[in-house]
């Protein structure tokens, strides 16, 4: 059986591993990330632009279509960064991907 997924972060370290393995096992990947990677756009794995998770996000459009969603785009190593980008990007955009799912 295969399904179409969705992969937020797929240009990261875990995503893209998770997002090729995907891909070879026959599933079709939307991998979403704000930058594509060398694998974009392969037979089964098409490359979309994810906005940055601090913004207001659109998630409709990117879950459309899709069975199965597996969300690793985050704020993981930025130093620098305050509680609220890690509220706006980990918390809030993930509860409106959420949201969006279950629409």
């Amino acid at each position: 059986m295969s399904f179409r997924i969705l992969v937020t972060g797929s240009s990261g370290f875990i995503g893209s591993a998770v997002s090729a393995a995907l891909a070879e096992a026959g599933h079709s990947v939307r991998a979403a990330s704000r930058r594509p990677n060398a694998m974009a756009d392969q037979e089964r794995l098409k490359w979309t632009r994810l906005p940055n998770l601090e913004d207001e996000i659109d998630w409709d459009p990117l879950v459309a279509g899709m069975d199965v969603v597996v969300h690793l785009a985050a704020i993981a190593h930025r130093s620098h960064a305050e509680g609220l980008d890690y509220t706006k990007a980990n918390r809030n955009a993930t509860a409106k991907l959420v949201q969006a799912c279950g629409r």
